[in-house]
């Protein structure tokens, strides 16, 4: 259905920029405030879960208030159709980097995953905890200003103590832990594992394939990966949760920890190699010293008697002995600075 240019309750559409299955989202503008939106809207054919996850999706975000996640103004039905408006998060989807030629460095993916731990941090602080359940690179955009913002509450959840398993068995293969496949309740640490597996696949570039729980190490894949992370990845992804980071926090510290000592490591001057002094450099500038005091202790005395008739008289020796002092002006030069 065309959109473009139609009045939808208070907002304008511009043109769609998004479709995911019932779904679709629009860059739209809040006639009431000149503010651009991202407008999602929802098939009004939708079966009655996607529509139930829909609407949780709004009452989760619009509770929450963090800098990694999109504001939610309000959502409304109208014409059968669902809808929900959204900040628009203007940036890059970060699933676009897996398909880039140039290789993520390790510093980049590391911040980006200090990031991530940061807001689930948030979302599990929550009460009752909030569990994302799809945390993947589809789900993340990069702003301009390098923060990351983390979309689709989709099949979020919230955590209910003491239940065995989840209601319904969603997520995305490759990146759900094994407990999301029915084998018991998600948590914090479902998270975790997922966050593990992105961080993975942003170092790697694989494509991840359901069922797969063993990841090899991260190093046997890129060399250039250090210790540190191939450690941080490991455990973030083990199949047993009880081995896992317990919490968003803990991996927190251990990422801050590595960008702390890899900070220290590096050069001074970042963005640019040390630049190595040539050898000929003293020796070009004891040259241009000589040049200079011959020049100023023989050649204008010997232009202001000849050009300019100054009324004295040069002895046979002075040009010898000027060059002789030039030449010794510039030596010591020289020893001065190749002792620094």
């Amino acid at each position: 259905m065309q959109r473009e240019n139609t009045l939808i309750c208070n907002y304008r559409i511009k043109k769609a920029v998004g479709y995911g299955g019932t779904s679709t989202v629009y860059d739209a503008e809040d006639c009431r405030t000149r503010t651009r939106v991202a407008l999602k809207e929802i098939d009004p054919d939708s079966i009655e879960e996607r529509k139930s996850a829909f609407q949780k999706e709004g009452d989760i975000l619009s509770r929450l208030s963090h800098a990694n996640l999109p504001r939610v103004y309000e959502a409304f039905s109208e014409g059968g159709f669902l809808y929900l408006a959204l900040e628009f998060v203007e940036g890059k989807s970060l699933e676009e980097t897996l398909f880039e030629p140039d290789v993520l460095s390790e510093s980049t993916v590391m911040e980006w995953g200090l990031q991530l731990t940061r807001v689930l941090a948030y979302l599990h602080s929550q009460n009752p905890p909030i569990i994302f359940r799809d945390l993947k690179p589809s789900n993340m955009i990069l702003t301009k200003k390098g923060t990351l913002k983390l979309i689709d509450f989709g099949i979020a959840r919230r955590y209910v103590p003491g239940k065995p398993m989840d209601t319904l068995i969603v997520g995305t293969p490759g990146f759900s832990p094994p407990e999301q496949y029915g084998r018991g309740q998600t948590d914090s640490r479902s998270d975790i594992y997922s966050l593990g597996v992105t961080l993975y696949q942003f170092l790697s570039k694989i494509t991840l394939a359901d069922g797969m729980f063993y990841l090899e190490p991260i190093r046997k894949l890129r060399a250039d990966v250090s210790p540190q992370v191939e450690k941080i990845i490991a455990r973030a992804t083990q199949i047993e949760r009880n081995k896992r980071y317990q919490d968003a926090e803990e991996m927190g510290a251990d990422i801050q920890k590595y960008m702390e000592t890899s900070a220290s490591a590096a050069p001074q001057s970042v963005g640019r190699s040390e630049e190595v002094p040539s050898p000929w450099g003293p020796w070009l500038q004891t040259g241009f010293l000589f040049l200079c005091s011959l020049l100023v202790l023989v050649g204008l005395p010997w232009a202001l008697q000849n050009f300019l008739r100054m009324p004295f008289h040069l002895p046979q020796w002075f040009p010898a002995g000027g060059a002789l002092l030039s030449l010794l002006v510039a030596a010591g030069y020289l020893m001065m600075v190749r002792r620094t």
